[in-house]
């Protein structure tokens, strides 16, 4: 079995889109502690601790996380979109194969 560039491309970008929604970072201020999650976009937090003590509370908004979802998979349509174009376009374009047959004859 061959696996093509182009596969590999586009499931490099695929990993690399749900790793970025998965990815978490931690915020921390004197009277906040929390966990941040997704890339571009922050959709979710788990605060830790605040002024008041420890707590253990989650923040998530699904339209946020829907936008961060949807962005990710526009760059894959737009990368598979890119690489289909350039499976198709041949090596010289039609100006340069006029000119080439012209300077034979």
């Amino acid at each position: 079995m061959q696996i093509g560039i182009r596969t590999i491309i586009l499931f490099i970008l695929g990993v690399i889109g749900t790793l970025a929604l998965i990815y978490n970072y931690g915020y921390s201020v004197p009277d906040l502690v929390e966990i941040r999650y997704g890339l571009p976009l922050t959709w979710g937090a788990n605060i830790l601790n605040t002024i008041a003590g420890p707590t253990d509370k989650w923040r998530v908004d699904p339209i946020i996380l829907a936008i961060d979802a949807a962005f990710w998979f526009t760059a894959l349509i737009a990368a598979s979109a890119i690489l289909n174009y350039r499976r198709g376009k041949p090596k010289g374009s039609r100006k340069e194969q006029l000119d080439s047959s012209r300077a034979q004859k």
